[in-house]
């Protein structure tokens, strides 16, 4: 396999993976506020127990993904 297929296939893994790690955080990020009322919805965001995870979540997988690229990047 050429180092081109190679960061090929990495990239397609890591854009499946990012896409479902950032659906599974909007799942989990509260919606049902109003979001042009911030006074409502920053109460609905404060009342979520999960609200640190559904924003660290997509933050970790994003640094995890330039981690990947950047490492290939490296390797050409």
């Amino acid at each position: 396999m050429t180092t081109e297929h190679h960061l090929a296939r990495i990239g397609a893994v890591a854009a499946v993976i990012g896409s479902a790690v950032l659906f599974a955080a909007t799942m989990l990020h509260p919606m049902s506020a109003d979001p042009s009322d911030p006074t409502m919805a920053f109460a609905e965001y404060a009342a979520d127990a999960l609200w640190v995870g559904s924003h660290l979540q997509p933050l970790v997988w994003a640094l995890i993904v330039g981690a990947v690229m950047g490492r290939a990047a490296r390797s050409l």
